[in-house]
């Protein structure tokens, strides 16, 4: 009798330690799956994740006759500030940037990415052209805002960022990365028109 409750007994925690081995497996596979969507810096999602979710939301816009509109970003003069306070100061100021990102753009629908060194960009579903803009305007003051020193800046002594927007229709576009196209291409014009500023792309006057 002493046995078989002996033998019982082991079997169970060894069930017990196979069952915790298959959770801590299970964990670090979330973890992994996680990592390989996540900026390490910043923690805001990556261009991989960026791809998809815009390749995603654009033809669940072609399929609902919605709207979508897109904000992509770049911190100005950025190389000049890593030139001036070194990589570390850059690093914290990308992420200093990210988090006020993620406070502004906080639906759960939005993405907020970093789209690749100092330019971020994020993705509106179902976002008109009056709230994208809106929304940009506070990204571009909360920035200003966050008063982190820039002395090699040209265009104010604190960090600023430049802001190119677009929003697009059902009919007007064929592809995911005409979207970004249009929105880069109003970025170039903030940055062309004196930097700190909000441009805003027309996919229609664009076509």
């Amino acid at each position: 009798m002493v046995f078989i409750i002996r033998d019982i007994t082991e079997r169970k925690r060894a069930e017990q330690k196979i069952q915790a081995l298959f959770q801590q497996l299970e964990i670090e596979k979330n973890a992994a799956q996680l990592n390989s969507i996540t900026d390490s810096l910043t923690g805001l999602a990556n261009r991989r994740y960026f791809d998809e979710a815009l390749r995603t939301e654009f033809f669940r816009l072609k399929r609902s006759g919605s709207t979508l509109s897109l904000i992509m970003l770049d911190v100005d003069y950025f190389k000049s500030f890593n030139d001036s306070y070194g990589h570390l100061a850059g690093d914290n100021c990308l992420r200093q940037i990210g988090t006020t990102l993620k406070t502004i753009a906080g639906r759960a629908p939005d993405i907020v990415a970093r789209y690749g060194g100092e330019e971020f960009a994020i993705i509106l579903p179902e976002t008109e052209y009056n709230g994208t803009e809106t929304l940009a305007e506070r990204i571009r003051k909360a920035v200003e805002d966050l008063g982190i020193p820039h002395t090699a800046s040209y265009t104010a002594e604190y960090v600023t960022v430049s802001i190119g927007v677009v929003t697009v229709y059902t009919t007007e576009l064929s592809l995911p990365e005409q979207v970004v196209a249009l929105a880069d291409d109003a970025l170039y014009s903030a940055k062309k028109r004196g930097r700190n500023r909000i441009a805003v792309a027309d996919p229609i006057a664009s076509n």
